[in-house]
C-alpha cells in the first residue's frame, strides 16, 4: 500500500466519525490499546508500564514491594482499558453528545469493579493451582 493510499483510508476512516466524537473516538482507541482485547498490548505497553511504575514509585521512596506493584498496576491498566473503551464506545454510539451521567458514570463504574474482581478471582485462582504442582 502506498503511502497515499494509507493517507486516504486514514482520511476516510477519520471523516466518517463526527468533529465533535472524535475524541471519543481517541479515548476508545487508547482504551482498546491498554485493554486486554489487543493480543499484543501486554508486550508493548501495559507491562512496561507496570515495571516502570514500580520503579518510579520505589525512587520516589515510597515503600513499595516491585512485584506486587507492577500487577497491581499491570491491572490497573487493563481496567481502565476497558472503561476507556466502553467509555469512548458508549459515547461514539449514544445519539445525543454531551456529558456522562451520573448513572451512566455509576454503570461504569460498576462494570470495572465487577471486572476487576473477576480478573482478580482469576489470578487467586491461578496462583492456587500453581502452588498446588510445587509438591508434584
Amino acid at each position: 500500500m502506498t503511502e497515499e493510499l494509507r493517507r486516504r483510508a486514514w482520511t476516510r476512516l477519520l471523516s466518517a466519525v463526527p468533529p465533535e466524537r472524535r475524541r471519543w473516538a481517541i479515548v476508545a482507541l487508547v482504551g482498546w490499546w491498554l485493554s486486554p482485547l489487543t493480543a499484543w498490548n501486554d508486550a508493548f505497553t501495559n507491562i512496561p508500564i507496570s515495571i516502570a511504575a514500580a520503579y518510579v514509585l520505589r525512587a520516589l521512596g515510597a515503600p513499595v514491594e516491585l512485584k506486587v506493584t507492577a500487577v497491581v498496576v499491570y491491572l490497573l491498566t487493563n481496567v481502565l482499558g476497558l472503561a476507556m473503551l466502553a467509555a469512548g464506545l458508549g459515547k461514539l454510539s449514544w445519539a445525543e453528545l454531551g456529558p456522562l451521567s451520573r448513572r451512566g458514570l455509576l454503570r461504569l463504574a460498576a462494570r470495572t469493579v465487577v471486572y476487576a474482581f473477576l480478573v482478580a478471582l482469576v489470578i487467586w485462582s491461578i496462583e492456587r493451582m500453581l502452588a498446588g504442582l510445587d509438591g508434584v
